[in-house]
């Protein structure tokens, strides 16, 4: 990762070029990284309940002022009419009362369930894998040995946008894909599960906070997002708390050692495999 980083940030002729979203290599490889079973292991043991708990709900959680007008002119609480322009629902919806009314409703249950999955992430912290805590670490250090003058928040939203983006998101909006449900949810679930992402996403975008709320429907949102910053700041540093890659494998050589027995798990296919390789390479071995 390091040296990645090194290579791609001689290319880059400034630090927004490089700063976020990664550059393609890093990313691939991160991303790819996180994928391994460990993490999945741990989504599913940490968020899993949550994610399906989420996606099994029949009640639409959207806060977008023309959606939601449109689902009113679907189950006809407001004359539908047709050949309507986005402008012209815009219009509507700003000045119906009702509108306002649900969106302010499904605001607060984003809100709970929102709340849910970062209380899920900060009684974990312990649980995560470590391979992927360590590299919360590497980016850490190398933002501040690249960019001296980036201040703590733009530092925690390069690991939020690592830890959460690539990490915790993709579980969230694509659960059929971690095993959590035996197949893609139905649209509406889609559409619930993207909104919870997008919320912790904002979260972890801590430069910026007034910025980082791209869509307009999603301003109401913008004080809890604000007000969960700097405990998920908080949350970031912790995940960085680890002991360096090499002292780690140090400590697990020794305490391997220091076990009286060590058992190795093998199946009767490895077992075969080791045995065809020997024969194969016996004139060498001997």
């Amino acid at each position: 990762l390091s040296a990645v980083s090194n290579m791609e940030r001689s290319r880059c002729s400034s630090r927004s070029s490089y700063w976020f979203p990664y550059t393609l290599n890093m990313t691939r490889m991160m991303t790819t990284y996180t994928r391994r079973g460990p993490g999945e292991m741990y989504l599913r043991s940490t968020l899993g309940d949550i994610i399906v708990d989420l996606a099994k709900r029949t009640d639409s959680l959207e806060i977008n002022p023309v959606k939601v007008y449109e689902e009113m002119m679907e189950e006809g609480t407001v004359a539908a009419t047709r050949h309507l322009s986005f402008t012209e629902k815009q219009k509507l919806a700003e000045k119906n009362e009702t509108v306002h009314k649900i969106v302010k409703n499904r605001v607060g249950k984003l809100e709970k369930i929102a709340e849910a999955f970062l209380q899920a992430m900060f009684s974990s912290v312990d649980q995560v894998p470590y391979g992927i805590r360590w590299l919360c670490k590497a980016i850490q250090q190398l933002a501040k040995e690249h960019f001296p003058e980036a201040t703590s928040e733009n530092v925690s939203s390069l690991i939020g946008g690592f830890y959460v983006l690539r990490f915790l998101n993709p579980s969230i909006v694509t659960p059929h894909a971690y095993r959590l449900l035996p197949h893609q949810p139905r649209y509406g679930a889609r559409r619930n599960l993207t909104l919870v992402a997008k919320i912790l996403q904002n979260i972890a975008n801590q430069s910026h906070a007034s910025a980082a709320v791209k869509e307009s429907y999603m301003q109401p949102l913008q004080p809890f997002i604000h007000q969960q910053q700097i405990q998920v700041r908080g949350f970031l540093d912790q995940l960085c708390d680890v002991p360096d890659f090499h002292e780690s494998m140090q400590l697990e050589q020794y305490l391997a050692l220091c076990q009286k027995t060590i058992c190795i798990e093998i199946t009767l296919s490895e077992i075969y495999l080791i045995h065809n390789l020997l024969v194969k390479y016996q004139d060498v071995l001997v």
